[in-house]
């Protein structure tokens, strides 16, 4: 990382993740005489890890269930540039799973398949989470959870396999178990394998993936539902607002990332 960034520190530290953000923005909006919002993971007893605890103190999240151990809290370094796309930016993850390749499925208690709704968030930073995911989602389906799963980077199937497309848990059986899906276009490419956004669709459709959510940046979000959760829709494009693209670009700072 020194030699990346010449020595350069980072411009500020935060809280970051596909779960536990949401979790935050859920959790503020609705206040805990609502819901309660439960946060299961795993991170260190490290510098990292406690501003982490700090900083969720603050929250409404429940945290009862964060674990701990002696590892390095995962963690990502981001990198920004500020030209890409005609000064919309682009960012670059550097990222450290650390304490989550600890974190399985027996680590998943009762209270977490008695939920509403559980968010499965970038869980490819969770190794034996993801790799059992079919049998998970199965299991909250059969309770009558529902379940979302948002996607990041798989880096270590990249790694391992970047000729094949990126299994999700133990089969494909997993995406007929998924309410709403919400994936990235690189990252619903590579789990189906295809090399644009409908040939995607094609395959998330034959895999009765029940609805879709593609963002790309600054470009249209593409939404897909075949009606057994949501409404039955076909392929349909929202955009991203405008002003914050204006935004960014007059104040040079932050991009449409997520």
């Amino acid at each position: 990382m020194n030699r990346i960034t010449g020595g350069k520190l980072h411009v500020k530290i935060n809280i970051g993740g596909p779960s536990i953000v949401s979790q935050i923005n859920v959790a503020q909006i609705f206040g805990s005489d609502k819901c309660e919002v439960r946060f299961y993971e795993c991170g260190g007893k490290d510098n990292n890890g406690q501003y982490l605890l700090s900083s969720l103190k603050r929250t409404p999240v429940i945290i009862q269930d964060y674990k701990h151990n002696d590892k390095p809290t995962p963690s990502t370094c981001v990198l920004s540039d500020p030209s890409y796309n005609n000064g919309l930016r682009k960012r670059i993850f550097i990222n450290s799973i650390g304490a989550a390749c600890d974190y399985s499925p027996e680590d998943l208690d009762e209270g977490f398949f008695s939920s509403n709704i559980v968010v499965f968030g970038g869980t490819a930073l969770v190794p034996k989470i993801h790799d059992n995911l079919t049998s998970i989602l199965k299991k909250a389906k059969s309770k009558g959870c529902i379940t979302i799963l948002n996607t990041v980077f798989d880096f270590r199937n990249e790694k391992a396999n970047p000729a094949t497309r990126w299994p999700l848990g133990e089969s494909d059986e997993s995406y007929r178990h998924i309410d709403l899906l919400i994936s990235d276009k690189e990252e619903e490419c590579r789990l189906s394998g295809e090399n644009d956004s409908l040939e995607a669709l094609k395959f998330f459709k034959d895999k009765k993936l029940s609805s879709l959510i593609i963002t790309n940046g600054p470009e249209d979000i593409l939404t897909f539902s075949n009606g057994s959760f949501f409404s039955t829709t076909g392929l349909k494009k929202m955009p991203v607002s405008g002003k914050i693209k204006n935004e960014i670009k007059r104040v040079r700072t932050g991009d449409t990332t997520g």
